[in-house]
């Protein structure tokens, strides 16, 4: 939907000012005592005959023709609705949408694309339009000018323009589902080139007046300024507003099962299922744990063990050398040794274990930390090490059994040195100084 709206509202505001202007559904006598049926008079003084009301003599072109306004048929001349010409075929918002960006994404957006889709709209369809296609062009196309990604505008237009997007879509029928389920139902529409919109508005046709309420304050305050936290709106759109007793750890086996599940919008919908059994107090951390099972970031480590809430005495590598031991596939025994642990050691553990995915050197210094070692070799010595590891299948063994051999008080020293060594950059001024402090150790 790129140039969307870049010649549309030049011309929007006219069209939409003649739309309103030219509808014969709005034309109404200057006589108060004008009709509501065609054939009928309002006076019941007034002859009834319903000749007198529709004589084509007795009022031009749907003129009024009698001042004292005794004839209510004065505005039934069947010339008035035809003059104007055939009634629009644009009806709504989203047909509206999905006409303008499939004909201006045919021709790539050539100048007067959007034209013929206007002319072929009525004021309901170019009401709610308007905000909409304006907050597009001001912000969407600027910010996918380069963009490859043929989702941008629409993306941008959820995110960016939510509020106006929603008025535009809600066609005004009702369904049974919450907020999340439109995520979810949304996913059908996205690569659409025809019908996206009206794929959109479908969604919100089967969610309830509660969800969509849900849904317009999760756009407004997502539309916000300065990207605003709206964990609140977040959690209310897709739980329902529904709590339950479970603690943060004891619901993460089901958002396991959500990994699984196709579809982002379909998975942040499974997630808020699995979050509506949670505890009030613990919704937005088990939100947070459940995403770091399909994207891990810095922040995840700490999220996840204090969802956990571990309260054992084991250290990171009393845990890792636990799992180890572990069947492929036993979360219950991973479970176990991670309950093992404190809120810290299980910290470190996932930062090691996922972050990293337990991968030597690269990982050295998560590795370490988790670990620590206690031996008596310098970094210099174990660096040597190392370096006379045989590259292979073995290579990560070999390494961890050389890093495990370094002093405690050489180990923050080791890291940086192996994590340099594993990267293209190692000529880095960065990596030459961590390179050296390590080689000078003794």
């Amino acid at each position: 939907m790129r140039n969307l709206t870049r010649a549309m509202s030049l011309v929007l505001t006219a069209t939409l000012a003649i739309a309103c202007g030219s509808d014969p559904v709005t034309t109404s006598a200057t006589d108060s005592g004008s009709a509501t049926d065609a054939g009928t008079a309002t006076d019941a003084g007034t002859a009834t005959d319903a000749g007198t009301a529709t004589d084509s003599g007795a009022a031009a072109d749907g003129a009024t023709a009698d001042a004292g306004g005794s004839d209510g048929g004065a505005t039934t001349d069947a010339g008035a609705k035809t003059d104007a010409g055939p009634a629009p075929s644009l009806t709504t918002c989203p047909a509206l949408a999905d006409c303008v960006f499939e004909a201006c994404m045919a021709t790539k957006f050539a100048a007067g694309c959007e034209t013929k889709c206007l002319g072929d709209a009525n004021a309901a369809a170019l009401t709610p339009g308007a905000p909409l296609l304006s907050c597009t062009k001001a912000t969407c196309l600027p910010a996918c000018k380069d963009s490859k990604d043929p989702e941008c505008v629409t993306d941008c237009m959820t995110e960016k323009c939510g509020a106006d997007f929603f008025k535009c879509l809600d066609g005004g029928t009702d369904g049974a589902g919450i907020c999340g389920d439109i995520l979810g139902c949304a996913d059908g529409c996205d690569g659409k080139t025809t019908g996206k919109f009206s794929c959109f508005a479908a969604c919100f046709d089967k969610t309830s007046k509660a969800g969509k309420k849900d849904f317009q304050a999760f756009m407004t305050c997502s539309s916000g300024p300065n990207d605003p936290d709206c964990g609140k709106e977040v959690v209310q759109c897709i739980t329902g507003g529904k709590t339950g007793a479970k603690k943060c750890g004891e619901a993460m086996d089901c958002a396991d099962k959500c990994d699984e599940v196709k579809g982002e919008g379909a998975k942040v919908a499974c997630v808020g299922k699995c979050a509506a059994e949670v505890e009030a107090a613990s919704t937005l951390l088990f939100i947070g744990a459940a995403n770091c099972g399909g994207t891990f970031t810095a922040d995840c480590g700490p999220v996840l063990a204090k969802c956990l809430a571990p309260t054992g005495t084991d250290k990171c590598g009393d845990i890792t050398k636990c799992v180890g031991a572990c069947k492929d596939g036993d979360d219950a025994c991973v479970q176990g040794c991670i309950a093992k642990g404190s809120e810290q050691s299980a910290s470190d553990f996932f930062e090691f274990a996922l972050g990293c995915d337990a991968d030597l050197p690269t990982c050295a210094a998560s590795f370490l930390t988790c670990m620590a070692p206690d031996g008596a070799d310098t970094c210099a010595k174990a660096i040597q090490c190392v370096s006379d590891c045989p590259k292979g299948a073995n290579e990560s063994s070999c390494v961890q059994a050389c890093v495990m051999k370094v002093k405690a008080t050489s180990a923050a020293l080791l890291g940086p040195a192996l994590t340099c060594g594993a990267k293209k950059d190692a000529t880095s001024t960065e990596c030459k100084a961590a390179l050296g402090k390590c080689v000078t150790d003794n």
